[in-house]
């Protein structure tokens, strides 16, 4: 589903010069949206409420004076969420690794990251999009009125920064072991052989309300795209199985063993191991040479994220396929693509 913009006021979405005025609620439109990407890039929301007044005319200064704190001016603000920062949830790897926007519109640039400006190959300026030569009307706003113009450009812009890509490094912080059905193991490892098993779990940072001016609220009207992928990394030849946990898991207070899911609880897998029934949902294996790179995409793995980004349980468990007495120690990272619906 493309993206479905709702604008406060204007024919088909945009302002009509000489028919709308320009409004203090159309430019708390664009923070609204402004702040709604920023969230999604893992940064937090800025208010421009002391400002503006719903209902409103707009003032002349709000667009010329928005470099003043709290809030950047729209325009900065439109080209800031361009290159987002990344890291700021924390953790090692830091997450995310990279947030990116992706130009969404069919055609010989579809999936190019969008940039600001000096588009490089795989890139596409937004502006140059917007205007040839590319740039916005009347670069300069001050001592000028805020007319329709700006405020459709802005809206534009919005409606192009719609689709995006996370990079999240999947933390693999346990383990469970055959041989040892109570006690827990270490992450990142799997193995199988005759006598014994090691199975790894692994969990993405998907960051709830309250964190980044309440990201758990921007996911709402997110789509998650089958072009989505699972990265994974090994040190030896394997093959490895990866499902998406459906057990809610404490990896630091009760970490899980082969037997038990909740070890305090006294609560045991369907199946020894996590794979059973209501356990584990399979996404799919993946074949890795040694010290090399394979990847996962599949409509489960996708549906997997999705089910992530709508709040259920963001864990995984790992299960080599075939049987080597080498254990092999593994990496992973998710290429989680999505999409705005509203």
């Amino acid at each position: 589903m493309s993206y479905q913009p709702n604008w406060t006021q204007g024919d088909g979405g945009r302002l009509s010069p000489g028919k709308h005025w320009v409004r203090d609620d159309d430019l708390l439109d664009i923070a609204r949206e402004l702040n709604r990407r920023r969230n999604l890039g893992y940064v937090n929301s800025q208010s421009i409420d002391n400002q503006v007044a719903p209902g409103l005319l707009a003032r002349l200064y709000t667009m010329q004076g928005l470099s003043a704190p709290p809030f950047d001016s729209l325009r900065k603000a439109a080209m800031d969420i361009l290159s987002m920062p990344a890291g700021l949830s924390g953790g090692v790897p830091a997450s995310p690794a990279a947030v990116e926007w992706l130009w969404p519109d069919a055609g010989a640039d579809y999936g190019k990251t969008i940039v600001a400006s000096m588009p490089q190959a795989g890139q596409v300026e937004l502006l140059a999009k917007l205007n040839t030569p590319s740039g916005w009307t009347d670069p300069n706003l001050a001592g000028r009125y805020i007319r329709a113009v700006h405020v459709n450009e802005l809206r534009w812009c919005m409606e192009k920064v719609c689709r995006g890509r996370w990079r999240l490094p999947v933390y693999s912080i346990a383990g469970i072991i055959s041989v040892m059905p109570d006690s827990g193991w270490v992450g990142g490892i799997v193995a199988r052989n005759v006598y014994s098993e090691v199975r790894a779990m692994a969990h993405v940072t998907m960051c709830g309300d309250g964190e980044f001016g309440g990201l758990g609220q921007g996911l709402i009207n997110v789509n998650v795209l089958p072009s989505s992928l699972l990265h994974v990394t090994a040190d030896q030849p394997c093959t490895i199985g990866v499902y998406q946990l459906l057990r809610h898991i404490d990896f630091t207070g009760n970490p899980p063993s082969w037997r038990w899911y909740d070890p305090d609880g006294g609560l045991e897998w369907t199946s020894p191991g996590g794979l059973g029934g209501g356990d584990a949902a399979f996404l799919g294996q993946v074949t890795i040479p040694a010290n090399g790179l394979g990847t996962i995409s599949t409509a489960a793995l996708t549906g997997a994220l999705q089910n992530m980004v709508d709040g259920q349980e963001s864990n995984f468990i790992f299960a080599r396929v075939d049987s080597s007495y080498a254990a092999a120690a593994f990496t992973a990272e998710a290429a989680v693509d999505f999409e705005l619906t509203s």
